[in-house]
């Protein structure tokens, strides 16, 4: 019983900043735990079934490898993996390999910026 007083009592003196702050990491660590959640609810971005699966596991383990037919959005889904990576892990360095220089700059040039221009919540997330 006196846990629960103590607890509210605390929270009580907490400001307002601090309660923003504990609030904002628990969805941060919900949010890494599940990044196909983060891209729909806080990005808004609808992605089908086997991309979220695809998503989550390219959390999950750091060495994917995702081979499939064309037309299937792999570029685009390396974007927006690389948003959400950015976003829920401030610092991470992101290395985008291809066969030409120009495959990588185009994923990041148009999947990107197409991505800002769709999404809001991304723009406001990229500096530059």
């Amino acid at each position: 019983m006196e846990n629960n007083t103590v607890k509210t009592r605390e929270e009580r003196r907490m400001s307002i900043f601090e309660k923003r702050e504990l609030n904002m990491m628990k969805w941060v660590s919900f949010w890494r735990k599940n990044p196909h959640r983060f891209a729909a609810e806080y990005l808004d971005i609808n992605l089908f079934f086997f991309q979220k699966i695809i998503i989550y596991m390219m959390n999950l383990i750091p060495n994917t490898k995702y081979i499939a037919a064309r037309a299937q959005g792999k570029s685009y889904l390396t974007a927006v993996y690389i948003v959400i990576r950015a976003i829920l892990y401030p610092g991470t360095k992101i290395v985008l390999a291809s066969k030409t220089k120009n495959q990588a700059a185009l994923i990041i040039k148009e999947k990107i910026v197409t991505l800002m221009n769709d999404h809001p919540a991304i723009a406001a997330e990229i500096i530059d």
